[in-house]
């Protein structure tokens, strides 16, 4: 899925996400420039995004 973040945009986030046999697991990601980010969402799964706060 694409998600519209242009609050996030060309910002390095935080992100928490599920494996495809559902550990978790952290990265960092780049926002892209025009404010988008896709993220590969498991069945029964979630994730969380944790942007700076300047």
């Amino acid at each position: 899925m694409t998600l519209d973040l242009p609050m996030l945009s060309q910002q390095t986030v935080a992100m928490y996400n599920d494996k495809k046999d559902g550990t978790p697991f952290y990265e960092k990601v780049k926002v892209s420039d025009k404010g988008q980010l896709t993220v590969t969402l498991q069945a029964n799964g979630g994730f969380v995004l944790l942007g700076s706060s300047n």
